[in-house]
């Protein structure tokens, strides 16, 4: 029997290029957009906005003030352990404090700070309170102004609106007048055909065929009126319904 050489399999050597496109995946991938999250960032487009619309305006100022009652708080916080320390020492300073290593330096100037400290924020406080009954009643005193505005535009509007009314039905009422005088003087002059001119002239028996139509008792009559009153180029029928010479000119 022949003896099978068995050979170990050859080890997998990597190369540089490989090796630095290993170290590139091992690297965890950046936000999109080359843009960093910023701690607080989030919080403070919270403020601004919410579901996307922008919250109710505070003024600068305001912003400012709580800003600063904040920042003093949170230094005012930080003095707890010390101020329990110095109200276990009520008799001893600072100094001997810290010469005998109860308290370290950073916490002798807190204590040091305090005084100042809680004066500003008295100050900022009352300074808040200030400017926020302030800016109520400037937003109470624009509300009633652009209330007194609004009032005002829309009680001229109205006037304007009922100017225009009252116009169109005045000028409606002289249009009607005029038309009834001219209606009435054709009817004048119809008349006055009758009694004093020749029945048979061509000029009465139109006078006497515009008659008929305005007196049909009908649309048709209507229709006769307005002719005569707004002049038409049409022939006038005779009573014989044969046309004239004559229009309602």
């Amino acid at each position: 029997m022949s003896s099978a050489t068995v050979s170990n399999p050859p080890t997998h050597q990597q190369s540089k290029s490989a090796k630095k496109k290993k170290g590139k995946q091992d690297v965890p991938a950046k936000p999109s957009g080359g843009s960093v999250e910023i701690e607080g960032a989030s919080e403070s487009r919270t403020e601004t906005t919410t579901n996307g619309t922008e919250g109710p305006y505070e003024s600068p100022y305001i912003k400012d003030l709580n800003r600063n009652i904040r920042n003093i708080k949170k230094k005012l916080s930080a003095t707890v352990k010390v101020d329990s320390i110095i109200a276990e020492n009520p008799d001893v300073s600072l100094d001997d404090l810290l010469s005998s290593r109860k308290i370290n330096s950073d916490q002798k100037a807190q204590a040091q700070k305090k005084p100042a400290l809680q004066a500003s924020l008295t100050q900022f406080e009352e300074q808040l309170a200030q400017f926020k009954q302030y800016d109520e009643e400037s937003q109470k005193r624009l509300a009633t102004e652009k209330s007194a505005l609004e009032t005002a535009h829309k009680d001229e509007l109205e006037k304007v609106r009922d100017a225009s009314v009252a116009e169109a039905k005045a000028e409606a009422k002289k249009e009607s007048k005029e038309n009834l005088l001219i209606l009435s003087k054709f009817l004048r002059a119809a008349a006055a055909k009758r009694q004093g001119g020749d029945e048979t002239s061509p000029e009465n028996r139109a006078f006497e065929g515009a008659l008929l139509l305005v007196y049909g008792g009908e649309i048709g009559a209507v229709t006769a009126i307005e002719k005569l009153i707004s002049g038409s180029e049409e022939l006038v029928p005779t009573v014989d319904q044969v046309l004239s010479e004559f229009t309602c000119e």
